[in-house]
């Protein structure tokens, strides 16, 4: 078996047959392809020697022979395929922009995978809470996902300060309950390998997370720091509940933002709830109705519209959208997936807001929601862990 190592921050390990052969080895040429295809890493190593990934792959497709020998020899790689043989000087198909990540090649025995859990539903746990990780390098923390295993569950969680996303997977996990605080760029790219996968096996252990695949294994390592205490940002009760269909309601909020010239990020719409559902531009300029069923009180709230369309598309199919004030957290569940949206603040009338007495505590009470999401999410600087870089 050929064994691919990337040694940099995470561990990728992949197996294909083959066989060891002086400095170099013998394996076949689409599986070796196939393996070079799933790897991350830019840049490969073979004995002393390292080449481009990418520039790598590309020649190995232009080859026709069914094998190929690979090996080490006067300082430069040596590739015989057939009655085709190449010298590859060190360095080769590797440029300035080429990312320092780097795959080591080794051999060793096959090894055997007991999958616990489908690999297209890790796949899409992973696409269900890595968007809602924070881009700002001013909130270390929560550039991370928190990972949480308990008896025969998987806990997921990401949060940007604005957002919320906790996703539960069931597998037979055992009864260990150990907590990894992975980083976003550290996931990057799992999801979309493991849709190529056949067998998965997912294990939180006490200082690393560990996903098998029958090509590969991902290490990856416990960045540090306190994640936020998410569990406190969940409404826990609703005065009003919808259950609607997200495609439905997408399309919806879609014509609005068209409406609006597709300023995405400057968009507001209220969600107006009146034993029926419309959703509005704030000018009332566009209306669009979405049918659902509607238990509970009327009641309008304000989201931003980007928000409100990537908070549909993750959850989809049918969901229930739950409410409790217009300045508390709204909340969408489908199933084992749990997604916090924060509110905008509605602004009141110019004439109801002069009538108001007391002004200034009921602004901070309005605010209040989103900065209790800001307070929950002050990271502490965190002390990065290097994951280990093993084969096998």
């Amino acid at each position: 078996m050929l064994s691919l190592v990337k040694g940099v921050s995470k561990l990728e390990q992949l197996n294909i047959v083959g066989k060891r052969s002086g400095n170099g080895f013998v394996t076949h040429r689409v599986s070796f392809v196939k393996a070079l295809s799933r790897v991350i890493a830019e840049r490969i190593t073979i004995g002393d020697r390292t080449l481009g990934r990418k520039g790598l792959l590309s020649y190995l497709k232009t080859l026709t022979a069914n094998a190929v020998k690979v090996y080490e020899a006067d300082n430069v790689i040596k590739i015989e395929a057939g009655n085709v043989q190449s010298t590859i000087p060190d360095l080769s198909w590797v440029g300035d922009n080429t990312a320092m990540t780097y795959c080591k090649i080794e051999v060793h025995s096959a090894i055997a995978i007991d999958p616990n859990i489908g690999a297209s539903e890790l796949a899409d746990a992973l696409d269900a809470v890595l968007p809602y990780t924070a881009r700002d390098d001013n909130r270390p923390v929560l550039q991370c996902v928190k990972i949480e295993s308990r008896e025969n569950e998987i806990i997921m969680a990401g949060a940007d300060g604005f957002r919320l996303a906790v996703k539960i997977l069931h597998c037979n996990t055992g009864d260990s309950r150990n907590v990894v605080v992975a980083h976003r760029d550290e996931l990057k790219g799992i999801a979309s390998a493991l849709r190529k996968a056949s067998r998965v096996h997912i294990e939180v252990k006490s200082d690393e997370l560990e996903i098998q695949t029958e090509a590969i294994t991902y290490s990856i390592g416990n960045y540090g720091g306190k994640f936020p205490d998410y569990e406190k940002l969940i409404p826990t009760e609703a005065t009003t509940t919808v259950h609607i269909d997200t495609v439905e309601a997408g399309k919806a909020v879609q014509s609005l933002i068209a409406l609006d010239g597709g300023k995405l990020a400057e968009m507001a719409i209220d969600i107006v709830i009146d034993g029926a559902v419309e959703l509005r531009t704030v000018d009332s300029h566009g209306i669009a109705p979405v049918s659902g069923e509607v238990v509970g009180e009327p009641i309008t709230i304000r989201a931003n519209g980007g928000y409100l369309r990537q908070a549909l598309k993750s959850c989809s199919g049918m969901v229930d959208m739950m409410l409790t004030n217009a300045n508390a957290p709204l909340l969408f569940k489908a199933d084992d997936y749990q997604l916090v949206v924060m509110p905008l603040m509605i602004e009141k009338p110019k004439a109801e807001a002069e009538a108001e007495t007391v002004s200034e505590p009921e602004a901070v009470e309005v605010a209040e929601p989103e900065a209790q999401a800001e307070a929950v999410a002050e990271p502490e600087e965190p002390k990065r862990k290097r994951s280990k870089v093993t084969a096998s």
